[in-house]
């Protein structure tokens, strides 16, 4: 008895939030991001956030990383370093785990090749996917 009032409740529960709650929720987020302004970092500021990630990293590099909180700090360097390169997707540089990572392969894409240039070309066999 109390088992199927609970059921029942759940069911009540999940209709009334998908057909109330949950539309008035997805319309606001809809116009937020419609209505919403998208500010662009300057391209200066992009480059002097590079180069001290990569100022950072060669410090670290170069003291001993005997310790954890250097190690860690290093962590934090490279990952901030990897969100800045695949600045598109940020989120999925956190949550790469090292089997994928070491699964990763080159981009072998033979027709997508044939529209690059040769510089984009040789960034094929450099860069990973």
């Amino acid at each position: 008895m109390t088992a199927d009032l609970c059921v029942q409740f759940q069911k009540l529960c999940d209709v009334n939030w998908a057909n109330e709650v949950s539309c008035v929720a997805r319309r606001n987020l809809q116009h937020r991001k419609r209505n919403g302004v998208l500010f662009l970092p300057l391209t200066e500021d992009v480059i002097q956030l590079n180069k001290f990630l990569v100022t950072e990293v060669n410090k670290f590099l170069q003291t001993a990383l005997d310790s954890a909180d250097a190690s860690f700090s290093l962590s934090q360097v490279v990952l901030a370093k990897l969100i800045l390169f695949n600045r598109k997707r940020q989120g999925e540089a956190s949550k790469i785990k090292l089997e994928d990572y070491q699964k990763k392969g080159k981009s072998d894409n033979t027709v997508a090749a044939l529209a690059l240039s040769e510089f984009e070309k040789a960034l094929l066999h450099i860069n990973q996917r």
